[in-house]
């Protein structure tokens, strides 16, 4: 299987497992096969959570001009938001209330398709996403503790209170005095 083959390799020295991605599997399920890997090839194991990460929320076809995100946001337009495979588009609307952004899509990518879990990058006059845990992030931080893991990248942390909502969360899947201090890595 690849993830044994890539935790096999002498080159190799840790491995990350994004958690932004869809899965067929749980968080729990996917950590719980992971876990072991890491340890029978002495590599470290991080929990790379999707924090602040905007994605594309369900599959659709560009052409149609509307897309639905992953995460509730507030938008002050003019705006563009970024699509792997085509480009950059311009922000016409939104509907926040919807996670919906609507763009106007180019003529030579109609037919192109996004990909639900696909990242987007928003660019606009103000663009906050609201909160910082998102999609499964609780689910991977309890399985996380359960397991005895404690590396974890953060992305798109923003400020004081991401690394508190982080904390916070991470401190309550543990009982009494046992709590197994975090190792962070903060990455955009």
């Amino acid at each position: 299987n690849l993830s044994r083959k890539i935790l096999a390799h002498p080159l190799i020295g840790a491995v990350r497992y994004n958690t932004g991605g869809d899965s067929p599997f749980t968080p729990a399920e996917i950590l719980e096969k992971l876990t072991p890997l890491a340890e029978q090839y002495s590599k470290e194991l991080y929990v790379d959570l999707e924090g602040r990460q905007v994605r594309v929320d369900e599959w659709t076809p560009f052409g149609r001009g509307c897309v639905t995100l992953n995460r509730d946001f507030e938008l002050e337009l003019p705006g563009k938001i970024f699509f792997r495979g085509a480009g950059w588009c311009e922000i016409v609307n939104f509907d926040a209330r919807e996670r919906k952004v609507y763009v106007e899509p180019t003529v030579r990518r109609a037919n192109y398709c996004l990909g639900k879990t696909q990242s987007v990058h928003v660019v606009a006059k103000r663009f906050e996403v609201r909160g910082y845990l998102g999609g499964q992030d609780v689910e991977y931080i309890r399985a996380a503790a359960k397991l005895g893991l404690n590396k974890f990248m953060l992305s798109f942390v923003e400020s004081p209170s991401d690394l508190a909502e982080f904390h916070s969360r991470y401190r309550s899947c543990f009982s009494g005095s046992g709590i197994l201090p975090a190792d962070l890595t903060l990455k955009i």
